[in-house]
């Protein structure tokens, strides 16, 4: 729904969406100054005289909607500013207003003046709309209110009966945080799937048969030439490059090239490496493409004995260590050039959904805290290996004065080594360090180098706390909800 030119020459214009963003230009300069981020508006629908769309009142003043099919006169609405600007930008976080519905009467009678929490469920085509309500599915005529599959209401009981008719008192609104996450939380994939296949297909003598279109070739190359490798991520200036080159800092890294006004040569020169501007890339050459809807390809995923839990990088999850991933003979080379290129386009995907879940996992900040998560190829030779990695910050507070905790923690799988994890902490200039690992010699030869290594971090100038080995896998000690997104309500 956006609302555009003001009904009266003083009033302001401006825009809403159901659930996302919308812009607005305002003419009232002064009303809109006043307005900063966060703030939230109180509007109510009113019914437009000139027989127009509906007009939104805020403040006192009425602005026009440009398509408001889903407005009711009389229904009110809770926005909130997003950027304050003469092109401002405002979303529609709640709306609230006398509609009402109406659905048969459940089993056990609902009281008048009863509050229910619903939930709304998507009907199949040619079936009416239905609610959920106490684990019921219950069918309504709804009416033209702004609803979506999965949205949450809650309702009121006016009159029971036979035909029970509820006043609609608030329907949710998932932010856009946990929309993004919704969306790319089914597609994601881990990214060691992809790049095995992406090794296939440049790094082995079948390629030479490869029926791929040479831009997408070269594309790959690109890719694969432009991951870090082993040595130079062993070095403080190779392993920050590294992580600025991991995808999650793509965005962020062109706003500011666009703050500082870079030619288009330097931003391109600084992230030509990034992993998702890659990926970005190929994806663009895949979709021009123009596959087939049609084209079906047996998916390549499981054939390849990649464990099949890889969790998601959810905020607050741990680092998943991943053992280095072969390529296996169901690959890419063995399907139809149409069946390559629809496989190749789901696992590029996939991938993009998993570097978006790790950015919006470290857009969550609560309690001073703030982590990333996020997985890392690294080269070693012809083969690679994905290092996942979890930076947390914690601000410093009362008890440790202003000294922020700093802790890594690092999750692999190496031939020979097993499964190792690693937490790094470092706070008031004193750094300690834990290593566990799967297999019982792994640990002992940690154990057998600890001396070393402390050694080495007193040379560079560090204060050293405790170092440790132990034999096994690190427990998570946060004890937050592991998922402050919410993708399933039981209780609707």
């Amino acid at each position: 729904m956006q609302i555009k030119g003001p009904q009266s020459p003083a009033a302001p214009s401006a825009a809403a969406t159901t659930g996302s963003v919308a812009r607005a230009s305002l003419s009232a300069t002064a009303m809109v100054q006043g307005w900063d981020s966060g703030l939230a508006l109180q509007a109510t629908v009113r019914q437009n005289p000139q027989a127009g769309p509906p007009l939104l009142e805020i403040n006192g003043q009425l602005l026009q909607t440009r398509n408001g099919q889903s407005l009711i006169p009389g229904q009110q609405l809770r926005l909130e500013v997003i950027r304050p600007a003469v092109d401002a930008a405002l979303k529609w976080l709640n709306p609230v207003g006398p509609a009402t519905l109406t659905l048969p009467a459940p089993a056990q009678p609902w009281q008048a003046g009863q509050i229910l929490q619903a939930r709304f469920i998507q009907p199949t085509p040619g079936e009416p709309s239905v609610l959920r309500i106490d684990g019921k599915l219950l069918p309504l005529n709804l009416p033209p209110l702004p609803v979506l599959a999965g949205q949450a209401l809650r309702l009121q009981v006016i009159s029971p009966g036979q035909s029970v008719t509820l006043r609609v008192l608030d329907i949710s609104t998932p932010s856009v945080s946990q929309q993004a996450v919704r969306d790319a939380l089914p597609r994601q994939l881990p990214l060691s799937s992809l790049l095995a296949q992406l090794q296939v297909i440049v790094g082995t003598d079948d390629s030479r048969d490869s029926k791929l279109p040479a831009q997408v070739l070269q594309q790959v190359r690109q890719i694969l030439d432009q991951l870090p490798r082993q040595d130079s991520a062993g070095r403080a200036d190779g392993l920050q490059q590294a992580l600025a080159n991991s995808g999650i800092f793509l965005e962020a890294r062109l706003a500011e090239a666009l703050r500082t006004s870079q030619s288009f040569a330097q931003t391109a020169q600084q992230l030509g490496g990034d992993l998702k501007g890659g990926l970005l890339g190929l994806l663009s050459l895949l979709l021009g493409l123009r596959i087939p809807a049609s084209t079906t390809a047996p998916s390549t995923h499981g054939a390849q004995k990649h464990p099949a839990d890889v969790p998601p990088p959810l905020p607050n999850s741990q680092p998943f260590a991943q053992p280095r991933l072969p390529a296996s003979a169901a690959s890419l080379l063995n399907l139809s050039l149409p069946q390559q290129l629809q496989e190749l386009l789901r696992q590029v995907d996939g991938s993009l959904a998993r570097i978006q879940l790790s950015q919006l996992a470290a857009n969550t900040e609560d309690d001073g805290r703030r982590s990333w998560l996020l997985d890392l190829p690294l080269r070693h030779g012809d083969q690679l290996d994905l290092l996942q990695i979890r930076i947390d910050e914690e601000r410093g507070g009362k008890d440790r004065g202003s000294d922020s905790l700093w802790s890594i923690t690092l999750a692999i799988e190496l031939d020979g080594l097993g499964e190792i994890h690693i937490r790094v902490t470092l706070t008031g200039g004193v750094v300690s360090a834990t290593f566990w690992a799967g297999d019982d010699r792994t640990a002992e030869l940690f154990e057998q180098h600890l001396g070393e290594l402390q050694q080495r971090l007193q040379a560079a100038g560090l204060r050293v706390g405790n170092l440790s080995a132990r034999h096994g896998s690190p427990r998570t000690t946060d004890e937050r909800p592991a998922l402050p997104y919410v993708l399933l309500d039981e209780k609707a």
